[in-house]
């Protein structure tokens, strides 16, 4: 099952109020993104977000994990998107963890 349109709304919504979330089309599902860099994934109508010690201090280590996809790592399933402080809270925490994106390497040109 694919990730309704209406799902990301809802969650853009809930995280509004958060400086620089993002989402963007990934694989057939989600990437949730903060400045950049890649928190989490939003995979059939279900925001995973990464285990990394800024959100494990969040979530505690009893919070419960899941795979994106099959095979994957184990991510944070978040279920509270509405609580407006946790999540700021836990975005920010988990953004100091999340290292910057690795610079894209210029595309080489075709040769005639």
């Amino acid at each position: 099952m694919a990730t309704s349109r209406e799902y990301i709304d809802y969650v853009m919504e809930c995280l509004s109020h958060i400086e620089g979330i993002d989402t963007r089309r990934m694989f057939g599902e989600y990437a949730l993104y903060m400045f950049n860099r890649v928190m989490g994934f939003v995979c059939d109508d279900q925001v995973l977000l990464k285990v990394l010690p800024g959100s494990t201090r969040v979530l505690g280590e009893d919070a419960p994990t899941g795979e994106a996809y099959p095979g994957s790592k184990q991510y944070y399933i978040i279920e509270d998107l509405e609580d407006s402080d946790k999540m700021a809270l836990l975005f920010r925490s988990l953004f100091e963890d999340v290292p910057e994106p690795k610079p894209k390497r210029p595309r080489r040109g075709k040769i005639a």
